[in-house]
C-alpha cells in the first residue's frame, strides 16, 4: 500500500511542504498526490518551495509517456508550480534520472535532487 505525508513547515518566514512518499507510485499518483494536496489547502500558490522525499518509495514511471504527463500537469498549474523551487530526495539511482528528464522536458519549476534530507534542506533555504 502507498501513502503520502504532508507536512507544511515554517523557516525564515518561509512556508516548505515536506511531502513524504511511501511504498509503490505510479505518475498517475503523483499527480493524484499534487491534486489532493492542492484540494485540501496543504500546497498553496504562496508556498514558494517544497522537499519531495522518496527514500521510501519505488516510482514507476515511463520514462517518455510519463514525463510528458507530469509536464502537462504542472503546467496546466503554473500559479502553484511556475518557478517553485522543490528538493528532491531519492537514494535509488535508476529513479534519479526522472526528475534530470522532466526538467529537461521543459518543466516550469526549479529542482535538484539529494541524496539526504539534511543537504535538500539545505538547497531548499538558499
Amino acid at each position: 500500500m502507498n501513502r503520502v505525508n504532508y507536512q507544511n513547515i515554517s523557516v525564515e518566514q518561509q512556508s516548505i511542504l515536506v511531502k513524504t512518499y511511501f511504498g509503490e507510485f505510479t505518475c498517475s499518483e503523483i499527480i493524484e498526490s499534487w491534486k489532493s494536496a492542492i484540494k485540501k489547502g496543504l500546497f498553496k500558490t504562496n508556498t514558494a518551495r517544497a522537499i519531495l522525499d522518496f527514500r521510501d518509495a519505488h516510482l514507476h514511471i515511463n520514462l517518455k509517456s510519463d514525463i510528458e504527463k507530469l509536464t502537462a500537469y504542472f503546467s496546466s498549474e503554473p500559479t502553484y508550480f511556475r518557478n517553485k523551487k522543490f528538493a528532491i530526495i531519492m537514494t535509488e539511482p535508476q529513479q534519479v534520472t526522472i526528475p534530470i528528464i522532466l526538467e529537461k522536458n521543459g518543466n516550469i519549476f526549479i529542482s535538484k535532487v539529494f541524496y539526504s534530507l539534511d543537504a535538500g534542506k539545505y538547497w531548499i533555504l538558499k
